[in-house]
């Protein structure tokens, strides 16, 4: 049976957070500032504006477009993907999926991030000449 997907905003961000750490593989308890810290060297933002993002994709009808398979753990996929832009085939070893998934997943997320309000999202680069 699946887990029923929760398309409402969290009151807090521990669930990005307790899924981030266990994805890192640091379960014991750190201080606040380290977990964060960590946290954002991995997926690249805090996770308070993960639960921000999700919140925009659902809001949007984009995790809709997946039915019940859009789950929280392939948003911070894609944040990681983007972070570090390794391969696919060491992401897919480092989140226990094959190529296929994580290519199917960091895509489809990639897209809906990138069909976000201007407000998230920009296409204006700044490139400093000096």
């Amino acid at each position: 049976m699946m887990k029923e997907i929760s398309h409402t905003p969290l009151s807090n961000n521990m669930k990005f957070i307790d899924m981030g750490l266990m994805m890192m593989g640091s379960l014991h308890p750190r201080s606040n500032e380290t977990t964060r810290r960590r946290f954002c060297s991995v997926f690249g933002i805090e996770a308070y504006l993960c639960e921000l993002l999700w919140y925009e994709l659902v809001e949007s009808g984009w995790t809709r477009k997946a039915g019940r398979t859009a789950f929280r753990k392939h948003l911070l996929w894609t944040l990681h993907f983007l972070r570090s832009y390794a391969t696919e085939e060491v992401n897919a070893c480092h989140f226990h999926c094959d190529e296929k998934t994580f290519r199917k997943w960091v895509w489809f997320y990639s897209e809906g991030i990138s069909r976000l309000d201007a407000k998230f999202v920009s296409d204006n680069i700044y490139y400093n000449h000096n």
